[in-house]
């Protein structure tokens, strides 16, 4: 599949498509991309789409910024109270 583009605003458009999962089904994924012309959401798209064929495009993650910084607090012993 190549991909498909909708319009969510004034300049923000929607990039859809599909990778294989872990499971080897197929995954859709969504990225909303803010940039003023639809040429400009395909070069985004094509891109993704490189990056997908090329095995480089990161997994979602569902951490929140709270989680991270939790995470990285616990982890980090030497760091001074006011980190």
């Amino acid at each position: 599949m190549r991909g498909n583009i909708t319009r969510r605003g004034k300049s923000s458009w929607r990039l859809k498509f599909e990778v294989a999962g872990q499971d080897g089904k197929r995954q859709t994924r969504y990225v909303t991309v803010r940039c003023g012309s639809r040429q400009e959401a395909q070069k985004a798209l094509t891109a993704l789409l490189a990056e997908r064929d090329k095995g480089t495009l990161p997994e979602p993650s569902q951490w929140t910024i709270a989680a991270y910084a939790r995470e990285t607090l616990d982890v980090a012993k030497d760091l001074s109270p006011k980190t």
